[in-house]
């Protein structure tokens, strides 16, 4: 599958609809909102993951309010007061920054790193990095002790 068809099944964006005419156009965290939004969603992570929106409303509002807050831009006091259209718009932040995350941040991530590793690897004078614990170094004293 394509990046074209896979952006076509799965929209980077979604718009929920809040009721009495207002709408919410959901789209991937930026950096200015990513480390408020790391915070908020921390202790309901593992159930946000699991598909378990639902009980993370129970188990600790504030958070889920707080991760939609920071996502939308919608003040906690302007949230949708139907706790079914909440859950739609909480879900739509979760699915919209999952597929951030998987289709654009990790890949940024491993070339970043990628690109960490070739420096590191160029710069180093058997062309791989070379420290205490490698296992250049250790082989080297093993081969050495024979």
């Amino acid at each position: 599958m394509s990046d074209a068809s896979l952006t076509e099944f799965v929209p980077m964006t979604r718009r929920v609809d809040l009721g009495a005419g207002r709408q919410v156009l959901v789209s991937p965290l930026t950096l200015r909102t990513f480390p408020a939004y790391t915070k908020a969603v921390q202790p309901i992570l593992p159930l946000l993951l699991s598909g378990q929106i639902v009980v993370a409303l129970v188990e600790n509002p504030e958070a889920l309010i707080g991760m939609v807050s920071v996502a939308t831009g919608i003040a906690p006091d302007d949230m949708p007061q139907d706790p079914a259209v909440f859950i739609e718009l909480a879900a739509a932040v979760t699915e919209v920054n999952s597929d951030f995350f998987v289709r654009r941040l990790l890949p940024a991530s491993r070339a970043a790193g990628g690109a960490i590793l070739a420096a590191v690897r160029a710069a180093s004078p058997a062309g791989e990095p070379s420290s205490p614990g490698s296992a250049s170094a250790v082989t080297a004293s093993t081969a050495s002790s024979d």
